[in-house]
């Protein structure tokens, strides 16, 4: 990998030399924890046999495994891990094996469509040089559509195509069906009923569209929306999760609240591309699996922990500014130089 990259691809720019030793000690904890691993998993079994005996989300993680994947999961078993705790594989052996195909057959192309997601992936997907590689717009395209055919409530969703580019980054370029069944194990039984759920008009072949890059420019930028569905229309799942957030951030960090209140800055519009990005368009990427290992282990919590963290750990400096563009300008460089993981684990 580039060193200018970090460890899935992902660019390392304007890196200060405190933050890169930041990165180089987080990734030096993440190591010397390996050691909870080769004790958590049997040592006869190859990984897949190994993390297949691990618990998925129907049961509840014992304290051992908690534990372990709170210091850090080991990049090689965070594919399987992810997929074992989403039921990626168990809805997939529930289904034929061309189902995935046929999804993509009967999903067909939009013309509209294929076009509205290139623009749309400038909105929700975090920069990888994997978005200039045809192959992988591509198979970004089949995953979203055919997912839009399996999840008719989801439809066409743009910010789905963001999490698609995360996910082949982390999982391989050619893990295309492994990285459809992971978003369907984390839309139907991580995330709350209802996270991506869209409020669009039919364009062909039954798929629902959610707005496009009009609708993700208002998600991510704050932008005026004409005639497409409101953030607070769709995704009514994550807006109530947002919700959520803003109500404990008045109880748990009230000074913050109150300085947003006090510089006429809504919440609201401070933690909409946390969590309709999960995190990825936010957080440096070796951040976001961290938080994303929480996610799949602990369910929609971790990201209520994680949104509360980030304001905690950067309420000195929010309080500091005296203009809303300031506030949010701050916090936003802050959180995408975050590598302070056992830090944002453990604040509460």
């Amino acid at each position: 990998m580039s060193a200018s990259c970090d460890y899935y691809g992902f660019p390392l720019t304007g890196l200060s030399s405190a933050e890169m030793a930041c990165r180089a000690q987080s990734h030096a904890k993440q190591a010397a924890a390996e050691h909870m691993w080769v004790r958590l998993l049997p040592a006869a079994l190859d990984p897949a046999e190994a993390i297949a005996q691990l618990p998925d989300r129907t049961m509840a993680c014992s304290p051992k495994l908690k534990a372990a994947i709170r210091e850090g999961v080991p990049p090689l078993l965070r594919p399987l891990l992810w997929k074992r705790l989403a039921r990626a594989d168990e809805l997939r052996s529930a289904h034929e094996g061309t189902y995935y195909a046929s999804c993509c057959k009967a999903a067909g192309v939009h013309g509209l469509l294929l076009t509205q997601l290139e623009a749309d992936l400038s909105f929700v997907s975090p920069p990888h040089s994997m978005l200039y590689s045809r192959r992988v717009l591509e198979a970004v395209r089949r995953i979203v559509m055919a997912y839009g055919h399996r999840n008719a409530d989801v439809g066409y969703n743009p910010l789905l195509g963001g999490l698609c580019v995360f996910l082949l980054a982390v999982m391989g370029v050619d893990a295309e069906v492994d990285v459809f069944w992971l978003l369907a194990g984390l839309v139907e039984h991580v995330l709350p009923v209802g996270y991506y759920e869209v409020c669009g008009c039919f364009l062909g072949k039954g798929i629902l569209y959610g707005g496009g890059s009009v609708f993700c420019s208002a998600v991510f930028h704050g932008s005026p929306l004409t005639n497409s569905p409101s953030p607070s229309q769709s995704n009514r799942g994550c807006n109530m999760e947002m919700r959520v957030l803003t109500t404990l951030l008045s109880k748990k960090a009230p000074r913050v609240a109150a300085q947003l209140e006090r510089l006429e800055v809504d919440p609201l519009h401070v933690v909409d591309p946390w969590c309709a990005s999960l995190f990825t368009r936010t957080l440096p990427a070796e951040t976001c699996v961290r938080v994303w290992d929480w996610l799949f282990a602990e369910g929609p919590k971790a990201l209520l922990r994680v949104g509360l963290a980030l304001f905690r750990m950067n309420e000195s400096a929010l309080l500091s500014v005296v203009h809303g563009f300031q506030l949010t300008r701050t916090l936003s460089w802050r959180v995408g130089r975050c590598y302070q993981v056992d830090v944002l684990a453990k604040v509460r």
